[in-house]
Formats: structure tokens, C-alpha cells, sequence
């Protein structure tokens, strides 16, 4: 994710597709003009940014990479040591971000990872990401990064099963606290 900042004032957060065309900042289209923020014009047509209003624009989409992901949630239920992750016990619900995050994506993205925190804290919202996925970018294959425990409840791992997308891949890195075994 790269970051990058405006001098340009905003009331409100602002999530949109970077275009090189003269559009409004606020259309209806979910554009952002370079026009407008000079600053993106390192970036590429269709990368999809976050602007808030002290100034952060954060890349949370790049067209041109094989490999984007979106945050389904910061909190975890593990504490690893090696982990730079923060402990955070409570927070917003990213779900309805990450389905207007999703909507800007390119329809030909190749890979798609979903991550945390533990994706699987959100419960029944993470079929909820990966429904929306398989039916508004069905080319993408989907990598789901999870350290697992969640699914040794049989009826969790039964649902993620019945969303039977075609390219699901559940990644579960395994660590020890023994430093030549970890590596």
C-alpha cells in the first residue's frame, strides 16, 4: 500500500477510482481526477485510492499488480509474537467498505487476497465478501489469509465451502517460536 499526501481540503473521506480525465472530484462514477490531486499523478488510471480529510491518500488498489488485498478485519485471536499487527478488541465493520472497495476493482483482477487481523472474526461477513467477489469479479481467484482456528468448527468450514468459488485458497502460515524451526 503506498501513502501519499494532499494539501488539497476535503470534508469527508473520499474512495475512487484515479482517472487523468477532467471529472468532478464527487461523481457519481467513484472517480478521483488527477486534475484535482496532482499528487496521484505517479499512479495509474483505475488504482483506487482513500483520501481523508487531513490530507492521507492511501493506495488500496493498483491496477496493474497481480496481487491486491483487502483488510476484511484488524482484529486477530491470536497474539504472535512476530506479528506487527496492533491488538484491537473492537471496531467498525469494514463489510460494507470492503463491498464499495471491491466495486472499484477492475472486472479482469487476477487475484484477490482477504486479510486481517483473522478474516474469519467477521463471521458470516466474510461469504458475504467472497459471494460479492465471485459474482462481480468472477475471473479472480481469491487468497484467504487466516491462521485457521475458526474452521475447526465444522459448520463454519461447511459455509465457506458451500460459497463454492471456483479458485479459493486458504493460507495458513505456520509458525514456531524456535527461531530455526520458524525459518
Amino acid at each position: 500500500m503506498k501513502h501519499l499526501y494532499t494539501n488539497t481540503k476535503i470534508e469527508t473521506e473520499l474512495l475512487g477510482k484515479v482517472t487523468f480525465k477532467r471529472k468532478p472530484i464527487f461523481s457519481k462514477n467513484d472517480y478521483v481526477s488527477v486534475s484535482e490531486f496532482p499528487e496521484l499523478a505517479e499512479l495509474n488510471e483505475g488504482d483506487v485510492v482513500l483520501i481523508t480529510p487531513d490530507g492521507n491518500i492511501n493506495v488500496l488498489y493498483e491496477i496493474k499488480s497481480m496481487h491486491n488485498a483487502i483488510m476484511a478485519t484488524e482484529r486477530c485471536n491470536h497474539r504472535c509474537i512476530m506479528c506487527p499487527q496492533p491488538p484491537i478488541l473492537q471496531e467498525t465493520d469494514k463489510t460494507n467498505f470492503n463491498i464499495k472497495l471491491l466495486s472499484l476493482f477492475d472486472k479482469n483482477t487476477h487475484d484477490i487476497g482477504i486479510t486481517g487481523g483473522e478474516p474469519t472474526l467477521i463471521g458470516d461477513n466474510l461469504f458475504v465478501l467472497i459471494e460479492y467477489i465471485k459474482k462481480h469479479l468472477p475471473k479472480s481467484s481469491i487468497s484467504l489469509l487466516s491462521n485457521g482456528v475458526k474452521f475447526s468448527e465444522k459448520e463454519y468450514a461447511e459455509k465457506l465451502a458451500l460459497t463454492n468459488h471456483h479458485d479459493l485458497q486458504i493460507d495458513i502460515p505456520l509458525f514456531s517460536d524456535i527461531d530455526t524451526e520458524h525459518n
